[in-house]
């Protein structure tokens, strides 16, 4: 009787150990923070240069703004999380900054250095 009782104990001590450790599985690793596909662009004067967001979620809102209007201007763009992109196009000689803001991001901000030759 004493015999099954120990047996019972190490069994029970063995099955609690093996349910206090947690499996997580490779898909479950922190996700990957949103960033924009290239850091600096370089856009000839009347050419178009497309911008994506990379890692984005997909209830994620982008939204998109240019500092210089006068010497670049974002023509075409989609504010769906991974889908995200922007469609840049040179108006005049000189540097602006883009920037992309991700509502769903702990870090919302993405920025890249656009050159107009």
């Amino acid at each position: 009787m004493r015999g099954i009782k120990k047996i019972i104990a190490v069994v029970c001590a063995a099955a609690m150990t093996v349910g206090m450790i947690t499996f997580s599985p490779a898909s479950a690793d922190a996700a990957k923070a949103p960033k924009l596909n290239k850091k600096t662009i370089s856009v000839k004067v009347g050419s178009k240069y497309k911008i994506k967001l990379k890692n984005g979620n997909k209830k994620a809102k982008v939204t998109w703004k240019i500092n210089k209007k006068k010497v670049a201007r974002i023509t075409k763009k989609s504010t769906k999380g991974k889908k995200a992109f922007a469609t840049v196009k040179g108006l005049k000689k000189g540097k602006a900054k883009l920037t992309a803001t991700n509502t769903a991001s702990i870090n919302p901000m993405s920025f890249i250095c656009l050159k107009t030759k």
